[in-house]
């Protein structure tokens, strides 16, 4: 064969491999990482971008879902606590109530503790009574549950109407609001 040139599988096995790896960088290897007569294959490094490129993906995907979740769970414990504080005025009102009612039945009643059953929860009120004068009484209810205490306060008064030739005792809410303490 005169004339022709070989291929490097085609040296003989005489010659090192050291002499041929500049032919082999020369004339075997391709653009697109492959050596003649191989298939062509991808560079080890560009599996390792797509990959790297897929984890920073899906590491910010997470995070966003985990911000999102935890987002979630403090508004759910929010409304909660909302409720809470607004089941907890609700039996506050009820002891203003309650106490209206046992000051109707008993001018001289002082206040005390009032259990309130609920379906969800049962609590307790604490409320005392004062006597203002000239008839009026001053209601103050505490009503509490962890972590909401609510407090009202009203005044009521006891007089006298006549209904029918007959003289009735009457007992009216002058005055009710939330207090802080």
């Amino acid at each position: 064969i005169v004339g022709r040139r070989r291929s490097p599988r085609s040296r003989p096995a005489s010659e090192s491999w050291v002499s041929r790896v500049p032919a082999i960088r020369e004339h075997q290897w391709r653009e697109g990482g492959a050596w003649e007569g191989e298939p062509k294959r991808f560079p080890p490094q560009h599996g390792a971008i797509a990959l790297l490129s897929m984890l920073i993906l899906m590491a910010a995907a997470l995070a966003i879902t985990v911000g999102l979740s935890l987002r979630g769970l403090r508004d759910l414990e929010a409304v909660a606590l909302l409720h809470g504080s607004e089941e907890t005025f609700s039996h506050a009102d009820a002891c203003i109530a309650e106490a209206l009612y046992r000051l109707r039945n008993n001018s001289a009643y002082a206040g005390g503790l009032v259990p309130i059953e609920d379906e969800t929860f049962y609590s307790e009120c604490t409320m005392t009574v004062r006597d203002r004068g000239g008839g009026r009484r001053e209601i103050n209810a505490v009503a509490t549950r962890s972590p909401a205490t609510r407090h009202l306060q009203a005044v009521a008064e006891f007089g006298t109407i006549v209904l029918s030739g007959r003289t009735v005792n009457t007992l009216s809410l002058v005055s009710w609001q939330e207090t802080l303490e």
